[in-house]
């Protein structure tokens, strides 16, 4: 009996220690600058003090017109809540803690149906994968539900009753996240293999919470359109953005380090069903058809796009899991702990600087002085039409919106698909260009992040230094603002022009 208690006494300590370290990766300090955040926050503030949802591009000056289907209203309205009670460290304590609830509940499905040692093991393969993309984003929730609905069907789907939840949770889901056809999907993987194993009672019960699931749907701000979004989102996508990115293309251009410990982790899910296919392949149709379907399916959305790796890395924990129990005996378990162990070891002191990173970020609330360039906009009353670059835009609606309109924000979406390739790259490259379209808007402030390393950006920096029409004013370690050498900027100017001795260039 003793035994038993220092057992389950370890295993609880055990997991408490697992949870933490993911809590302590997942919970990071917010750059505002780069983050989606601001302008989530501020799409709640409009939807509850104005009591409407912007179906056009409400943020920008450029294309105050053009339509934009927000699918993730919802999701603001939550962050916008929490921010006004508990601030940006509110955020990320929720962040943190849904992250938490949704390993917790794959972790105690993979020890439940296989066991702890290979819940652990999974859990420690999967771990670089599931903190890959810790940025307070709505598709954590998205992430939260995929839990609950896998939960749902794979543990209580013979009960039938719990069923009834999962049309509620989408209709919730649906005003939450694009995501929101994961659902529909996964009910969906069960209900064929359901069929194919002739369980016809079940899969008439999921044929109908099927139907019920994908008709709630419909109940979201743009009805049919919205329902359909997912479909469509990337048929007005004119800026290629590194989290939309296959494996195989970012391979080709940077040494992206989430990819090596992806690339390991589905190694290690390939292995996992090896193994069921050497040891266990008469009741594969039985026992492993869904977590099968669902295999592939997760890892083709997670090959195609690195913004996928933590569905991709949640899925496999409990799948390797249950596909390693096949191993009779826990004589196995710690020669493959080890030898998984090891390898992460090597990737990770290949990978050091990732980690140096990663663990200095961790905290919660906004990252030091993220505010001070909005502070100095707003201080010395300088005034737009502004030109930012794509990074910042989220940062310029939550500091200066509805004061000041942003020309471009993180939403390829939102704006015309040539706009990026006719316009706003352009401009950066061509003098020409940019002269025609500053005037046109009637351009009085530039407010740029700086560590945009794309091609064009640092090279459009340079140029704007050694502009006479322009004057640096402002530079800190993220942002630099200019305004325009006019009557209405002179005192500002006056005040705060930096000189050019000031700023470095790589060839100097």
């Amino acid at each position: 009996m003793q035994m038993l208690k220092n057992k389950t006494l370890a295993q609880v300590v055990i997991t408490l220690i697992l949870l933490l370290v993911y809590g302590a990766l997942v919970t990071q300090k917010t750059n505002l600058h780069t983050a989606d955040l601001g302008r989530h926050i501020k799409n709640g503030e409009i939807a509850i003090t104005q009591r409407m949802i912007p179906q056009t591009n409400y943020y920008s000056h450029t294309y105050p017109d053009f339509p934009f289907l927000n699918h993730h209203w919802g999701t603001g309205v939550v962050f916008f809540l929490i921010w006004k009670v508990a601030g940006f460290a509110g955020l990320s304590v929720f962040f943190s803690l849904i992250s938490i609830a949704t390993l917790f509940i794959f972790f105690y499905l993979a020890k439940k149906y296989a066991n702890f040692e290979l819940a652990v093991l999974a859990t420690v393969v999967m771990l670089p994968v599931i903190t890959s993309r810790v940025e307070i984003r709505p598709e954590a929730i998205s992430y939260l539900f995929v839990a609950l609905f896998f939960w749902i069907l794979w543990e209580h789907a013979a009960s039938h009753r719990a069923l009834i939840f999962l049309p509620i949770l989408e209709l919730i889901w649906v005003n939450m996240h694009v995501y929101f056809f994961l659902g529909i999907g996964l009910i969906g993987v069960f209900l064929f293999s359901a069929v194919c194993n002739k369980n016809l009672k079940l899969a008439k019960t999921l044929a109908i919470i099927l139907v019920a699931t994908s008709a709630v749907t419909l109940l979201n701000p743009a009805g049919l359109k919205g329902a359909l979004y997912p479909l469509n989102i990337f048929t007005n996508y004119g800026y290629r953005v590194l989290e939309n990115q296959s494996v195989v293309f970012l391979s080709k251009l940077i040494l992206h380090v989430p990819s090596l410990y992806f690339i390991f982790a589905f190694e290690f899910l390939c292995l996992s069903w090896l193994v069921v296919f050497a040891l266990d392949r008469r009741n594969f149709f039985k026992n492993y058809l869904e977590l099968f379907i669902l295999s592939v399916l997760f890892s083709v959305i997670a090959w195609q796009a690195v913004r996928n790796f933590a569905l991709f890395g949640y899925f496999a924990l409990f799948v390797s899991a249950i596909n390693f129990k096949n191993i009779k005996g826990k004589v196995f378990y710690p020669y493959i702990f080890t030898l998984c162990a090891f390898i992460l070891f090597v990737l990770t002191l290949f990978s050091a600087s990732y980690w140096t990173e990663k663990f200095s970020a961790v905290g919660v609330g906004l990252g030091q002085n993220v505010s001070q360039a909005a502070d100095f906009y707003i201080a010395n009353n300088l005034k737009g039409p502004i030109f930012n670059n794509y990074d910042n835009g989220g940062y310029l609606i939550f500091y200066l919106f509805p004061k000041e309109k942003v020309f471009v924000d993180n939403r390829p979406e939102a704006y015309p698909t040539d706009f990026f390739n006719s316009t706003y790259i352009p401009m950066q490259e061509n003098e020409q260009k940019w002269a025609e379209v500053s005037a046109q808007n009637n351009l009085n402030v530039i407010f740029f992040y700086r560590k945009d390393y794309t091609p064009w950006a640092q090279a459009f920096l340079i140029k704007r230094i050694s502009d006479p029409a322009w004057a640096p004013v402002y530079v800190d370690e993220y942002s630099i603002i200019f305004v325009m050498r006019t009557e209405q900027n002179a005192d500002v100017i006056k005040k705060f022009e930096l000189p050019k001795s000031v700023f470095v260039t790589a060839s100097q």
